[in-house]
Formats: C-alpha cells, sequence, structure tokens
C-alpha cells in the first residue's frame, strides 16, 4: 500500500487516484486478496451504517453502488463479513426495503454452489443475516431467495 509519508502529490491523494483508476479500468480484481478485502470490508461498514440508520434507504443505496465498484468477487476472506451485509440489505425489516438489493444482485449471480450453501448458512449461523428475520416480510424474502438458491 502506497505509505502517506511517500505521497509527493500537493493534495496527498494520490491513494484515492490510484484507487479510482483502478476501479475505471476494472483492475480492482488483480489486487491481492488481501489488500482487496480491506476495500471490501471498508465498503460494507458504510453499507452496515446505512443500513441502521433510520430512514437510511438512500444511503443504502450509495453505499451498495460504492460496493459494486469493486466487482462482485469477494475474496474468500471477507466472505462473511460482506455477505452478511449484502444479506440484510436483501431481506430488509419490517418496513421493507431499499433498491440497494437491486444493486446487490451481481454479488448473488456470481456465487458457486459451495459458495450459495455458504450463504444459506448464514441465515442459522450468522446474528446479523438473521436479525430481521422475526417480522414476516424479511422472513418471506430469505425464504424467497433459499428457494431461488435451491433450483
Amino acid at each position: 500500500m502506497l505509505e502517506p509519508e511517500s505521497d509527493t502529490s500537493e493534495d496527498k491523494g494520490a491513494k484515492i487516484r490510484i484507487l479510482e483508476t483502478l476501479v475505471k479500468v476494472d483492475g480492482v480484481k488483480f489486487i491481492p486478496d488481501a489488500a482487496r478485502a480491506s476495500l471490501y470490508r471498508h465498503a460494507i461498514k458504510q453499507l452496515a451504517k446505512a443500513k441502521d440508520t433510520s430512514y437510511g434507504w438512500n444511503d443504502e443505496e450509495r453505499a451498495a453502488k460504492a460496493l459494486i465498484q469493486f466487482g462482485p468477487h469477494v475474496p474468500s476472506i471477507a466472505f462473511e463479513d460482506v455477505y452478511q451485509e449484502i444479506l440484510t440489505v436483501w431481506v430488509g425489516n419490517y418496513w421493507g426495503r431499499s433498491d440497494a438489493h437491486l444493486v446487490l444482485r451481481p454479488f448473488l449471480d456470481v456465487l458457486n454452489s459451495n459458495q450459495l450453501m455458504a450463504l444459506s448458512r448464514l441465515f442459522v449461523e450468522n446474528e446479523r443475516a438473521n436479525s430481521e428475520l422475526v417480522s414476516s416480510r424479511p422472513k418471506r424474502r430469505a425464504i424467497e431467495l433459499l428457494e431461488t438458491i435451491k433450483r
């Protein structure tokens, strides 16, 4: 990673410009997994923060759009962190859900059968992923997703 003291640019924004360039040229996938996992975890924290905010649906959509810029191929070491938040957005809450779930659909579309099984287990084993399932709407959406996976 670029160390702040080695950034000789006037605005000290070299790290941001490098990341923006990698996103533009679809080069994020060439970053080593540990560094990519850090990017995904940072982005997913913003999504979690938006999900936990009252009236945060617009923030959820912005955070989802920021996350999808890195591409849907999540490093395995960040799988649970990322997908627990994707599932919470996917099922929504008692009041409904934002359109962020539409933005996040590519993350589900790229999963192989082993990853789909791991994703399914998150509803049972992960407290964050199953926290909204006490309400009927989120529970119904979770069941619909699991039915889709089953096919």
